[in-house]
């Protein structure tokens, strides 16, 4: 009876962590995205202080879940090119609890990205938060 419960609780878990891993709803297909917590701490002046916790992402699809401190009632976060254009489809990914971008369709692998987290306050106040990097590859 024990051995029977376990393997059930192993595969219960394998399924619960397949679906919690999935992106039901969103805008595109993100299920085989490289996924990194950005985390929110307070700050000053309506803005959080941010850090992406995966610094160097890699893939073609990209998803960033907010974690921390609820930001000021209105704003959101920004993903934005460092330096040039954006490789992102959307070409500046912005959302409040989760960003999600694709790579432009014709980017090569291995090309490196830099961007940075930005908050924008609902009275167009914004801040940089941090500025990691993305390597465009195959998963």
């Amino acid at each position: 009876m024990d051995t029977t419960l376990s393997i059930l609780g192993i595969i219960g878990g394998g399924i619960v962590g397949f679906f919690t891993g999935k992106s039901f709803g969103s805008a595109g297909t993100f299920g085989g995205a490289d996924a990194s917590f950005f985390q929110t701490k307070p700050g000053s002046g309506g803005f959080v202080e941010g850090e992406v916790l995966k610094k160097k992402m890699k893939g073609k699809t990209f998803h960033w879940n907010r974690v921390g401190t609820p930001p000021a009632p209105g704003s959101w976060f920004e993903i934005r090119p460092k330096s040039g254009a954006s490789i992102l489809e959307p070409a500046i990914p912005s959302g409040l609890n989760n960003v999600y971008a694709d790579v432009k369709a014709g980017t090569s692998n291995g090309t490196v990205y830099l961007y940075e987290l930005w908050q924008v306050l609902a009275n167009g106040d914004e801040r940089r938060l941090e500025d990691p990097e993305i390597t465009v590859s195959e998963m």
